[in-house]
């Protein structure tokens, strides 16, 4: 066990940089659609359909 834990304590920096970009990378993914339906809903609202 002692042999697995010892290269973790030797990266913890590097794992937590990973992590965070990893966050960082599905908050992106999950608003993205969100982001898209309001460019939509805004470009429908403002546009002109009677000419």
């Amino acid at each position: 066990m002692k042999q697995l834990i010892t290269p973790i304590k030797n990266k913890i920096g590097q794992i937590l940089v990973i992590f965070t970009f990893l966050l960082i990378q599905v908050y992106c993914d999950l608003t993205l659609p969100q982001y898209t339906a309001d460019i939509v809903n805004i470009g429908i609202q403002n546009t002109n359909f009677s000419t």
